[in-house]
């Protein structure tokens, strides 16, 4: 699993720090080194499937894709 906080740091000052969102990603299945991934937004399942995932691409890669599927969840509901 990995997780991705994004915080806003006004001015650069870590106590004034405020927790945006929250991105969840799990591994749901993995054969052959091709995986399929689960994604979460602040706890919440958005029902996005990462579908057969090379894993040597990488986390930044699979980041990536999670993040441009959240884009499109965005665009789909007017919200950005």
């Amino acid at each position: 699993m990995l997780k991705i906080t994004i915080e806003m740091i006004p001015f650069g000052e870590e106590k004034n720090k405020r927790l945006l969102h929250t991105i969840t990603i799990g591994n749901v299945k993995t054969k052959n080194n091709i995986s399929n991934y689960s994604v979460k937004l602040d706890e919440v399942d958005k029902g996005i499937l990462i579908k057969s995932f090379p894993r040597s691409l990488g986390m930044f890669e699979l980041l990536k894709r999670v993040l441009g599927k959240l884009l499109q969840e965005e665009r789909k509901n007017g919200k950005s």
